[in-house]
């Protein structure tokens, strides 16, 4: 029995694929691989990025530890007076 103040679900979308060939995006054409192939291109791709991303991080980590330490002998603090 349903509860007339619980409001139901709205589903915007349903997305599903029943073709085996995939298309090139810019020109239509199908392309010469098939899904279970394309798989493994789409895994390497996320592995590199998230590689990528963590060399990032860790750049821009080691860059902030850097600038906080020239940034810390260019300027007088009242900490630099105390005992």
């Amino acid at each position: 029995m349903r509860d007339a103040r619980i409001k139901e679900p709205v589903i915007f979308a349903v997305a599903f694929c029943v073709s085996d060939v995939i298309y090139n995006p810019l020109s239509g054409e199908p392309l010469n691989m098939q899904k279970s192939s394309f798989v493994y291109l789409i895994l390497i791709i996320d592995f590199t990025c998230v590689f990528i991303l963590i060399c990032f991080i860790n750049l821009l980590e080691k860059r902030y530890k850097e600038y906080s330490e020239i940034f810390d002998k260019r300027n007088v603090e009242i900490r630099d007076f105390t005992i």
